[in-house]
């Protein structure tokens, strides 16, 4: 096993790398910048939809900082899949940028099913603030990371397979698909908040409420309009209800089923 210190020190490194990274596509936008809406399809979201991008960098601040035995290597690698994507994405090297998204995403599910499964950093007992650290800095940037990454996902695959946007009327098929993949948002939201043994999950859930208010933003047809919306207030409600049932559920010892 590589040395504690080298995998922090190599996160850290990764940390900066893309920050700088972001920074440097943001300031510098071209007009094939994601974030200037390049390639828009019937589910590109609004651009402040995209913003999602600095709570994500913020909170990885602190994970950088922190060694988490699940996750090793995993953070760098997930780093240089981002960049790619960024970077092929600017170039409009479309397909690999879709090759490096999936492959993030597939990474990043597997740091955060072992997060929620597998590591169990705290128990009841443990020093609050401990338990505030670990949740913020550690659960809570990859729940973002991963939801908002299936969301690149579906955007850059949308790229590809489906016509680019040029006016408001969207064919019969696109407006299927463009509905199907809503609901499927909707079911990944909610695997977040049923899947999570604390409260980082609905901060996934979070990412796909603002997506779907970024696209009923966006969208101007009025069946992807009005769909979106009514998703907005779906998850909105849910969102809600949820965090209520959540607050009021007596605590779990997370070593009642070891």
């Amino acid at each position: 096993m590589a040395p504690l210190l080298l995998i922090n020190v190599s996160n850290v490194l990764a940390y900066f790398f893309l920050l700088g990274d972001n920074i440097y596509t943001y300031i510098q936008a071209g007009e094939d910048s994601p974030y200037l809406q390049a390639h828009l399809t019937y589910v590109s979201p609004a651009i402040f939809t995209f913003y999602i991008w600095i709570p994500i960098q913020l909170l990885l601040g602190g994970f950088a900082k922190e060694h988490v035995t699940t996750i090793h290597w995993n953070f760098v690698g997930i780093v240089a899949l981002n960049c790619l994507w960024l970077n092929f994405w600017e170039e409009d090297l479309i397909t690999l940028s879709l090759i490096a998204i999936f492959l993030m995403v597939l990474q990043l599910s597997y740091i955060y099913r072992e997060l929620e499964f597998t590591y169990l950093p705290y128990e009841l007992n443990d020093d609050p603030i401990d338990i505030v650290l670990d949740v913020v800095f550690i659960h809570l940037p990859f729940s973002l990371y991963h939801s908002w990454s299936a969301v690149l996902l579906v955007i850059t695959t949308f790229t590809i397979f489906m016509p680019e946007k040029i006016d408001e009327t969207p064919s019969l098929i696109e407006v299927f698909v463009v509905i199907l993949v809503l609901i499927c948002f909707e079911l990944l939201a909610a695997m977040y908040i049923s899947a999570n043994n604390d409260f980082a999950g609905f901060a996934g859930y979070s990412v796909i409420l603002f997506t779907f208010i970024g696209i009923a933003y966006e969208q101007e047809y009025i069946v992807i309009h009005l769909t979106a919306i009514i998703f907005s207030l779906i998850s909105a409600t849910y969102f809600v209800i949820s965090l209520i049932m959540k607050l009021r559920a007596p605590p779990k010892k997370q070593d009642e089923d070891m």
